[in-house]
């Protein structure tokens, strides 16, 4: 088995974090409509709200597993870390025109665009995963 290297598994690490912090949010979400009643005519926000939670707990599944998958030299974890960088890549420039400039945003980005260029280039990372048979 080839040794993985430390960049991808400071990558696993990020997306462990990941999944912890979308787990908390996503019990949060779900968990406010019932702790802060909100009047009758956001009824429909609270439905939204939960839904979102949902979404953020699907999320930290996700994040949990290519995080595990990274860490163990799985190739469907990497190519699915690739496609979530570069997915997160397109929404950042995309936020940059809708909302303006933003800090966090340019951090995300910055994070983004780290994590594609490493896994796409670096040639250790390429190696650990793609694997000639």
């Amino acid at each position: 088995m080839e040794k993985i290297p430390s960049g991808v598994k400071v990558i696993a690490v990020l997306y462990y974090i990941s999944a912890a912090l979308l787990f908390i949010f996503g019990i949060l979400a779900m968990a406010l409509p019932g702790i802060v009643p909100l009047p009758a005519p956001f009824a429909v926000a609270q439905g939204v709200i939960i839904i979102l939670g949902l979404f953020m707990l699907l999320l930290a599944v996700l994040s949990f597993f290519i995080a595990r998958g990274l860490w163990k030299g799985r190739q469907w974890a990497y190519f699915l870390a690739i496609l979530l960088a570069v997915l997160g890549l397109i929404n950042n420039i995309a936020g940059f025109f809708l909302n303006g400039y933003n800090h966090a945003a340019l951090i995300m980005l910055v994070v983004n665009a780290a994590i594609a260029s490493y896994l796409m280039f670096d040639k250790n990372a390429k190696a650990a995963f793609l694997k000639k048979k």
